[in-house]
């Protein structure tokens, strides 16, 4: 589960990346700024597309639904 204080690694890794960035370059950026395993998974699962900012590829992550739900 991707918490508060991955977020802010996230948006802290992507600050100086040009936008707009396709998930490739993204999750690259990611790993050089060294975000931590949990939220390299996230942003590994976050869909094919470009994105113009940091904000959008947060709300990319997928999240879990209710339990149960598939």
């Amino acid at each position: 589960m991707v918490t508060v204080r991955h977020v802010e690694s996230v948006r802290r890794a992507l600050r100086d990346l040009s936008f707009p960035a396709g998930k490739e370059e993204i999750v690259a950026c990611a790993e050089r700024e060294g975000v931590d395993r949990e939220a390299m998974s996230a942003l590994r699962a976050i869909p094919p597309a470009d994105y113009y900012g940091a904000d959008e590829v947060l709300r990319a992550i997928p999240t879990p639904g209710p339990a149960g739900e598939r």
